[in-house]
C-alpha cells in the first residue's frame, strides 16, 4: 500500500521582519497619538471592541513624510513577495494597485473581533508597539481554521492559528482570510498597523508587467474600495 498526502486549497501566510532601512516607527508613532487626540473619540469602530480602542484613517502609505514613504515601501514589497506566491510568479505592478493603510491602538483589555477584510486582494499586518511585560499569549493575532465545513469536525474542528504580535514583524495574507486579536492584560498600548491591497485590471492595451486579474472589478475609475 502506498500511502500520500494531497495539500488541498493551502492556506498561505506570510511572515517577515521588517529591514533595517524601513525603520518608520518613531515618526509614524508620533503622528498617531497627534491624530488620535485631535479626533472625536469614537470606540468600537469597525472590528474593534472596547473603550480604549481606536482606529486611525486608512491614509497613512499616503503621505509625503519619510515615515509614510518608508511604511508604503515595505508595504509594497511584502505584499509583492505574496503576490507571486500565490499566481505562480506573476508579477504585482505598483503602478496598478491602490493601498489603504490605517493603525489600531488597542489599549488595556480592547480587542478586535472577527472580520475578513472584503473586496481587497492582499492584506497585512505590522506589529509596532507592545505594552512593557506582555506576554505570549495576550495579544495574539488569530486565525480560525476557514475551512467552513471543518467546523462540524470532531477532529479537525477546534483547530487555530495563534501568532505572536512581535514587534518589528508581520504577517501578509489573502484579504478574504478571517482573523481576530486576543486582549491583552498589562496597561499601555499595543500598536498596530493593517493595510489592504487592491489591483486594478490593466487597461485595454496595456503593455507593463503582467498582473493577476483581481476578483473585484473596478466599477468607479479611480475609486477603488
Amino acid at each position: 500500500m502506498q500511502l500520500g498526502t494531497i495539500p488541498l486549497f493551502p492556506t498561505n501566510l506570510i511572515e517577515y521582519t521588517r529591514p533595517e532601512e524601513y525603520d518608520f516607527t518613531p515618526g509614524l508613532v508620533e503622528y498617531l497619538y497627534k491624530e488620535r487626540d485631535a479626533q472625536v473619540w469614537e470606540p468600537a469602530l469597525y472590528s474593534l471592541k472596547g473603550n480604549n480602542a481606536w482606529h486611525s484613517n486608512d491614509n497613512l502609505a499616503d503621505f509625503p513624510t519619510e515615515w509614510s514613504i518608508k511604511l508604503r515601501k515595505m508595504i509594497l514589497d511584502v505584499s509583492a513577495v505574496y503576490h507571486g506566491a500565490v499566481t505562480n510568479g506573476l508579477s504585482m505592478d505598483p503602478e496598478l494597485i491602490r493601498i489603504k493603510c490605517w493603525s489600531i491602538i488597542l489599549g488595556q483589555y480592547a480587542t478586535s473581533s472577527f472580520h475578513s477584510h472584503p473586496n481587497s486582494d492582499v492584506s497585512g499586518v505590522y506589529w509596532v508597539q507592545n505594552p512593557d511585560g506582555i506576554s505570549d499569549d495576550e495579544g495574539r493575532f488569530v486565525v480560525p481554521d476557514p475551512r467552513g465545513g471543518a467546523f462540524a469536525s470532531r477532529l479537525e474542528g477546534s483547530n487555530s492559528f495563534f501568532h505572536r504580535s512581535n514587534v518589528g514583524s508581520g504577517l501578509v495574507f489573502g484579504s478574504w482570510l478571517p482573523h481576530y486579536v486576543e486582549p491583552h492584560y498589562k496597561e499601555g498600548d499595543r500598536i498596530s498597523i493593517s493595510w489592504n491591497v487592491f489591483l486594478k485590471d490593466p487597461p485595454e492595451g496595456y503593455q507593463g508587467t503582467q498582473v493577476s486579474m483581481s476578483s473585484w472589478r473596478d466599477q468607479h475609475g479611480d475609486n477603488w474600495g
